[in-house]
């Protein structure tokens, strides 16, 4: 009974959220690199299948039996190498793939005798980059998806006692409850680009990547549209000339990082690492030029650009000449007039922190007679 309870994951972390670090392996000459970051995220067993007398995680809702073009990551115990192993149908060190895990393996655990993954230490995993002996990995996570109480959700929600499964109090979202419920509406003050969360127009959900929101806005210069999505480790903002309808019907279809080359997908800007549930108040890098010589990342530098959320605007309202602060659901009301200067001054952007002081000079009764401020 035990045995045949273990097999239907009875006893067993059924869902576990897997967390990747930076680490790139250019795999080919042809200079295809994997982001190993673009395999985050959930991985669950597959009930029923067994490998060395262990369990089998694949990732969250993708099937490999559907589309074999496009494997999901797995999670298997190798016995060869007694560890748990990573691996992606298709790609493998080898020059063959010949099913073997010792050749397959593109991540792999120090030794353990585990049952089940979750048990398995985030400490010690070596990744392949192209390095025989490859060190330990900088960053990678393993934790179970179930709760067992509300400890387990943050202290921000309850967990079910059917599902195990975190119930999240409003204000906050995530497995275990412990990502702030993103900002409606941010704002891009490099380029005055407001962008909203993303909804099915089916159905009003909030269109979700990598368990975090995605961000639109519109190309007013173009047919194209913006986003800024979560691929596992970094925020991305992506241009492409379709529409957001196009793009949500791609992100609705199991969406990936890897399969759909979002990197070479026009991305023109990329966070720093990170696990927030929004942009806002990251650092933002600028690519110049793709991979070719600089790597997997590109010809890259720091810039200034950087998002803010435009909830509770009013506190952030720039004063103006008047000295004083104004918003209307959430956007500033810029001002204009005489300064105590006694120069004419217009304020823009979505702050109205930018001021342009021109060589008008106000009379004593103000500009075209209007009373100075």
């Amino acid at each position: 009974i035990i045995a045949s309870n273990q097999n239907n994951g009875q006893y067993l972390c059924n869902s576990v959220t897997v967390l990747f670090g930076d680490e790139v392996w250019e795999t080919e000459e042809d200079v295809d690199y994997l982001f190993y970051a673009y395999f985050s995220g959930r991985y669950e067993i597959k009930k029923g299948l067994l490998e060395n007398q262990r369990p089998v995680y694949f990732e969250r809702g993708r099937d490999p039996t559907i589309d074999p073009s496009r494997p999901p990551g797995k999670f298997s115990y190798c016995a060869s190498e007694k560890a748990w192993v990573f691996t992606i149908d298709g790609i493998t060190k080898g020059d063959q793939d010949d099913g073997d895990c010792t050749t397959a393996w593109l991540l792999r655990s120090p030794k353990t005798t585990a049952f089940d993954l979750s048990e398995v230490s985030s400490d010690g995993w070596a990744v392949w980059t192209g390095i025989v002996n490859p060190p330990p990995t900088e960053f990678f996570s393993i934790s179970c998806d179930e709760c067992s109480s509300e400890a387990d959700c943050n202290y921000h929600g309850s967990c079910s006692v059917n599902t195990k499964q975190c119930e999240c109090d409003d204000g906050w979202i995530g497995t275990s409850c412990v990502l702030d419920e993103p900002c409606e509406v941010i704002v891009d003050e490099y380029y005055e680009y407001q962008f909203s969360l993303l909804r099915d127009d089916n159905d009003g959900h909030l269109v979700m990547v990598y368990d975090r929101p995605v961000y639109f806005a519109e190309d007013a210069f173009s047919d194209g549209t913006i986003v800024v999505i979560y691929t596992g480790r970094r925020w991305y903002d992506v241009y492409a000339e379709i529409s957001i309808e196009d793009f949500i019907r791609m992100f609705n279809d199991f969406f990936h990082g890897y399969w759909n080359a979002i990197f070479e997908f026009s991305t023109d800007y990329f966070s720093e690492p990170t696990g927030k549930s929004s942009p806002v108040g990251l650092e933002m890098n600028q690519l110049i030029s793709f991979a070719g010589d600089f790597g997997a990342y590109g010809d890259t530098v720091k810039t200034d650009r950087s998002f803010h959320c435009m909830e509770g605007t009013c506190d952030r309202c720039d004063y103006d000449v008047g000295g004083t602060r104004e918003c209307i659901k959430n956007q500033c009301i810029c001002d204009s007039g005489c300064g105590e200067d006694g120069y004419f001054y217009n304020f823009t952007g979505y702050f109205c922190h930018i001021y342009a002081p021109s060589d008008t000079i106000c009379s004593s009764s103000g500009l075209n007679g209007e009373e100075q401020v």
